[in-house]
């Protein structure tokens, strides 16, 4: 099972709220216009994506008729929502019960993540998660390169050093970017969000969609249940063996 990190294991709406609002504050954004401030924010987020909030500064300022800035502004004032992104950051719900149920299980456990390494390794450990990742199971490919998801190379690269075939792997994310993603890969796509949207072409469709961490842990048992096969052999935490008794 390989994980995204952001909104699927761990919960960064507040912490980025937090980063969003310190930056809007420096635009010197009036209070009244904040929310609609936020609100082109977050349009603009599917855009630009986490590598340019520099040009979403930008686009703000122009929507709100604020001082024209230089470039170097901008990025000084984009990187205050970097320096607030682990601030506060904790584990979604389930989380730890649903990543203790695949260890028990034998399960290889990876994750793969569109980020800087020690950024995305903070947030675990501030979530009492990294203890069930070794770290040559973590991948990250930040935002911008090319190696980013939805391409399929970081989660190629963690099967590969989890010494598991792409087809034996789990991929489970919160966006169609992660869906894309695992499908290219050839992995089983695994869909959590409580806010679903229709997928327009059939490489954006999850194999599987849960509602929430504990929705999936339920259906992770009951396919546990229905294995007969042998019992995988029991690894250390940070990187069990594959979870071959938990096909799909």
């Amino acid at each position: 099972m390989i994980w995204d990190i952001d909104d699927t294991l761990v919960d960064t709406a507040p912490s980025y709220l937090i980063g969003q609002r310190e930056a809007i504050a420096r635009l010197e954004v009036e209070p009244a216009d904040e929310q609609h401030a936020l609100e082109l924010w977050n349009h603009l987020f599917a855009h630009f994506g986490q590598a340019d909030r520099s040009s979403i500064l930008h686009a703000i300022s122009i929507e709100l008729g604020l001082a024209k800035r230089d470039a170097t502004d901008l990025a000084h004032l984009a990187s205050s929502v970097r320096l607030s992104w682990h601030v506060g950051v904790t584990a979604r719900d389930g989380a730890a019960e649903c990543l203790s149920l695949l260890h028990a299980a034998g399960s290889a456990l990876g994750i793969v993540s569109n980020g800087e390494p020690e950024p995305q390794k903070l947030k675990l450990k501030q979530a009492d998660l990294s203890s069930y990742f070794a770290d040559e199971a973590m991948v990250f490919t930040p935002a911008g390169s090319p190696g980013a998801k939805p391409s399929a190379t970081g989660l190629l690269a963690c099967a590969q050093a989890l010494n598991v075939r792409p087809g034996q792997c789990c991929y489970v994310g919160d966006s169609p970017t992660d869906m894309i993603a695992a499908n290219l890969a050839g992995m089983t796509a695994v869909l959590v969000t409580s806010t679903p949207k229709s997928a327009r072409f059939a490489v954006e469709q999850p194999a599987h969609a849960a509602t929430d961490l504990h929705q999936l842990s339920r259906w992770l048992a009951d396919r546990i249940r229905q294995e007969d096969g042998p019992p995988p052999t029991r690894a250390g935490r940070a990187a069990g063996g594959h979870l071959n008794h938990l096909t799909y």
